[in-house]
């Protein structure tokens, strides 16, 4: 399922928040409407609640899991929880369910092949409010620090 409209606009983050420099987050924050603080701490809850709850969230349909089109190219929405994944199911999207996915499985698998073909990835986005959009890649890469501070050495990611 490819759709667009309600889901946009959106904020795109290619690299990471830590990685930004005062002048990158500021001209982020100003841009956007967001303050780079925010977009920070929003990602580190959908980080937190992710590995604590060892799942993520996506909408399926009839055709398979949703995918949106930009510009760029195909974005993939995930949410950490089964709540604010539900937000979504109104209008054009009333036909779709929640589905979990355990992060482990997310990340050996779905991230891996989303970082092949480009996809980048909308984290917790919030009905009729901006998203934040960042790289597989590099979600990937945060969910790994996560996990390995959480669980430090009970459990070991292979990617």
């Amino acid at each position: 399922m490819s759709l667009s409209g309600s889901f946009l606009p959106y904020l795109y983050v290619g690299s990471m928040f830590a990685n930004f420099d005062d002048f990158e987050a500021q001209a982020l924050g100003s841009q956007s409407g967001f303050s780079s603080h925010s977009a920070h701490i929003s990602f580190q809850l959908f980080l937190d609640r992710a590995v604590q709850e060892e799942e993520v969230w996506l909408l399926q349909d009839q055709d398979g899991f949703v995918q949106l089109a930009l510009d760029e190219g195909a974005c993939f929405p995930v949410w950490s929880n089964y709540e604010a994944a539900c937000q979504w199911l109104s209008g054009e999207w009333e036909s779709c369910r929640p589905v979990a996915v355990d992060v482990v499985d997310w990340m050996q698998h779905w991230l891996p092949n989303m970082i092949k073909q480009m996809t980048v990835v909308s984290v917790d986005p919030k009905p009729e409010l901006e998203s934040f959009v960042v790289d597989a890649e590099d979600l990937l890469q945060s969910l790994h620090s996560s996990m390995a501070e959480f669980f430090q050495p009970e459990i070991e990611i292979k990617l």
